[in-house]
């Protein structure tokens, strides 16, 4: 909040969960919005009070990749082109933790597990 003036965030996407989502919508701004995109941390869900999110004017929402590909698989595979387009002409960056052997996966399964990776892994054919 020091960072913002004490103002808050206009937007926090969160893919870890558990008691980190509580934190991520307590440090929004009035009309800023808590995106939940995963759960990487494997904590239990965390409830929260709607009266509450209602009455300090703050918007959540959910997004997950699988549920919206399902119904809406070419708008999916045209963004996933770009996506990809966009890496190869290094617009973007993707975090890399390891590049393993296919013969390896159970390691970079086991670490993934341990959730001690930072970063995408990634299983050479």
């Amino acid at each position: 909040m020091k960072a913002t003036g004490r103002k808050g965030l206009h937007a926090v996407f969160d893919p870890v969960g558990g008691t980190m989502r509580k934190q991520s919508l307590e440090v929004l701004r009035p009309l800023g919005q808590l995106i939940v995109v995963g759960n990487a941390s494997g904590e239990q869900d965390v409830l929260h009070s709607f009266n509450e999110i209602w009455f300090s004017n703050r918007q959540l929402a959910g997004f997950t990749l699988g549920g919206y590909s399902d119904s809406n698989s070419v708008e999916t595979g045209k963004a996933a082109r770009e996506a990809l387009s966009m890496l190869a002409r290094k617009e973007i960056h993707a975090e890399i933790h390891g590049v393993y052997p296919l013969e390896n996966a159970a390691e970079a399964l086991a670490l993934l597990e341990e959730k001690n990776t930072v970063g995408k892994l990634v299983l050479q054919i």
